[in-house]
C-alpha cells in the first residue's frame, strides 16, 4: 500500500529559508532593475515568498501594471507593498552591501565577477566580526552618543565592505583593534558618558 500524497503547501505558506533567521530575512532587499516582462517580476515576487524575503524594489519598471502581475501566484501582497525607485542609486542607498546577478552573453561587466561559489567568504562572518569589534570600541572610546549608534553602525558596515579588505587584513585589523579595546577597558582615565 502506497502512502497518500500530501499536496504541496501554497507559495504564501511555504517554509521560510532555514538559514536566515526572520530579523535578517527582514534585512533582506530584492530590487528588479528596469523589468520589461510582469510575469518575471511575478517569478521574483513568488520566489521571495518561497524564501520568507518581502521586501521587493523596481527601478524603472516598463510596464505600468506590474503590480498585477499574475505569474506573482501566493504573493499578490508582497507586489502591492513594493517600492517604487527612478534610479539603482535611489534603492540601493541604505545598504551596506549590494550584490548583483545578471548574464555575461551579451554583456562586458564594469565590476569584479564573483561565481555563487565563490561568494560565501566575502560576505561571511568575519566582516561583521570587526565590524562589530569596531563598535564595541567606539563605545568602549565613548566616540558615540546612543543617539547616534545605529547611523553609525550602518556607515561603520558601508565603509568595511566598500574598503573590499582580504581575509588576511580583516583578520589583522580584528587583532589591533582588540588590542585597542583591551587597552581602553584597563585604562583608568574616565569614559565619556553616552547620551
Amino acid at each position: 500500500m502506497t502512502p497518500p500524497r500530501r499536496s504541496p503547501l501554497p507559495y504564501n505558506q511555504c517554509v521560510p529559508s532555514p538559514t536566515l533567521s526572520e530579523d535578517k530575512r527582514d534585512s533582506v532587499d530584492v530590487v528588479l532593475v528596469s523589468p520589461r516582462n510582469p510575469l518575471n517580476i511575478g517569478a521574483a515576487a513568488r520566489a521571495m515568498a518561497n524564501f520568507g524575503l518581502s521586501r521587493l524594489t523596481v527601478v524603472a519598471p516598463y510596464a505600468p501594471m506590474w503590480r498585477e502581475a499574475r505569474s506573482a501566484v501566493g504573493a499578490p501582497e508582497l507586489l502591492l507593498d513594493a517600492k517604487e525607485s527612478a534610479t539603482l542609486a535611489e534603492a540601493v542607498a541604505h545598504s551596506t552591501l549590494v550584490l548583483g546577478t545578471g548574464t555575461l552573453n551579451s554583456r562586458k561587466p564594469g565590476l569584479p565577477v564573483v561565481s555563487l561559489p565563490d561568494l560565501p567568504p566575502l560576505v561571511a562572518g568575519l566582516i561583521d566580526r570587526l565590524a562589530a569589534l569596531i563598535e564595541e570600541t567606539m563605545q568602549a572610546a565613548g566616540y558615540s552618543p546612543r543617539g547616534m549608534q545605529a547611523a553609525n553602525r550602518h556607515d561603520l558596515r558601508l565603509i568595511l565592505r566598500r574598503l573590499q579588505l582580504s581575509p588576511h587584513d580583516t583578520r589583522r585589523s580584528l587583532g589591533l583593534f582588540r588590542r585597542i579595546l583591551w587597552r581602553l577597558r584597563r585604562s583608568p582615565q574616565p569614559r565619556i558618558p553616552s547620551k
